[in-house]
């Protein structure tokens, strides 16, 4: 999803989809049944190589992390169509959150003057995780009622909250969060990352690779499920002059709580589930100019899967390198969420490196009004290197 999903110029101003301006169809045309989200984080703590032989070693230790979820389209048909529809099915809903720590150790080597292999085992050490995921979520809409048939699975490391049940198995929902906050590992498993790269003929260089094969056994010391059937009766009695931020907020508060407190989610005994981990392959095609050797030019793929979350990006590219202290790249292609371009400069001076780069952003692109939207941010990156040679 993009912002170009959600916000819409009409007639000199920005509307929301919400809007009746909007068509419901050309709103619900830009959505598709599951709308992913899945946000990553690598974070290097420690990085050495050295070379020995013919061969390259590499050893690293990373923190990993990474949130997300599924948003089924009909969530959003209800706050556009309301009762207009009387079922709506939102079974494929859930939200999870994974961190884990990464040992690795890398090995390359040329095994021709063709071919260079390489190849990246790694130890996973799970630190926390969180998955809610409903089973079954039916929601039935008249203009009288709201009635909501859940069931679903809660899963906690164990390290993290204590879920404490009352005689009858039963755990308050809206308080198990704030009982005891220690990480430590939780669960254990193992990835790998494979490469390859290939020169079939003079100038053209072929490289292929697929990164984090693999995922971790999570012991989950806290788990519960879920089935309940909750009854809202709408908002038919709703005066006017509590439609306001503070009344509004009011009544939403009211339906939280209710759905919260009839969730009465029961204590599942220990156990251990597999997961894996995000994975990301590669391609990339390389051609150096024979008419001039400074100038390459060449194209590069991309795509990440995780639990039918994908991301795919597709880019062509040039790199310029007109002096022995001057680099310059730039690339532009296309990706899950539109156009997506970039470049970077590189400065050598006596044994310093500076780098600077520019990236587009991947939300949606809003077309400019009267009203001035940041539809694409922009990153920026700023590098110094020092070579000790």
């Amino acid at each position: 999803m993009g912002g170009s999903a959600f916000l819409y110029p009409m007639g000199g101003e920005v509307v929301t989809a919400l809007h009746s301006s909007v068509p419901a169809e050309t709103f619900m045309s830009k959505l598709k049944d599951d709308n992913y989200i899945l946000r990553t984080l690598n974070y290097n703590l420690i990085s050495y190589g050295f070379a020995k032989n013919d061969a390259f070693h590499t050893f690293e230790i990373n923190v990993r992390a990474l949130a997300g979820g599924s948003i089924p389209k009909e969530i959003f048909q209800i706050a556009k169509l309301g009762t207009a529809e009387k079922m709506y099915d939102l079974s494929n809903f859930r939200v999870m959150s994974n961190i884990y720590a990464e040992l690795a150790y890398g090995y390359s080597r040329k095994l021709s003057d063709i071919v260079s292999v390489g190849v990246r085992g790694k130890l996973l050490v799970g630190l926390y995780s969180a998955n809610y995921n409903f089973r079954k979520f039916d929601v039935e809409m008249t203009e009288d009622v709201y009635r909501a048939t859940i069931e679903s699975d809660m899963l906690v490391t164990n390290k993290l909250v204590n879920l404490v049940p009352d005689d009858e198995g039963l755990i308050d929902f809206t308080s198990f969060a704030s009982k005891g906050r220690s990480l430590g590992p939780t669960a254990g498993g193992l990835a790998v990352d494979l490469g390859i790269e290939i020169k079939p003929v003079e100038n053209l260089t072929v490289s292929a690779s697929i990164l984090d094969l693999g995922g971790l056994f999570w012991y989950y010391g806290n788990a519960a499920s879920t089935s309940s059937v909750i009854t809202f009766d709408g908002f038919k009695n709703v005066q006017v002059d509590q439609i306001n931020e503070s009344g509004l907020k009011n009544l939403l508060d009211g339906v939280k709580d209710d759905f919260l407190s009839s969730m009465k989610p029961k204590k599942l005994n220990d156990f251990v589930r597999f997961y894996t981990v995000p994975f990301t392959a590669n391609l990339g095609f390389k051609y150096r100019s024979e008419f001039y050797d400074r100038l390459t030019v060449g194209a590069a793929g991309s795509y990440v899967g995780y639990k039918g979350m994908p991301y795919w990006d597709a880019r062509l590219f040039v790199a310029v390198n007109p002096l022995e202290w001057l680099d310059f790249t730039a690339d532009v292609g296309y990706s899950t969420y539109g156009t997506v371009y970039g470049g970077a400069l590189s400065l050598k001076l006596y044994n310093f490196r500076i780098n600077a780069g520019l990236q587009n952003g991947v939300s949606g692109k809003i077309a400019y009004t009267s009203t001035k939207l940041n539809a694409n941010s922009k990153t920026v990156t700023v590098g110094v290197t020092f070579d000790l040679k």
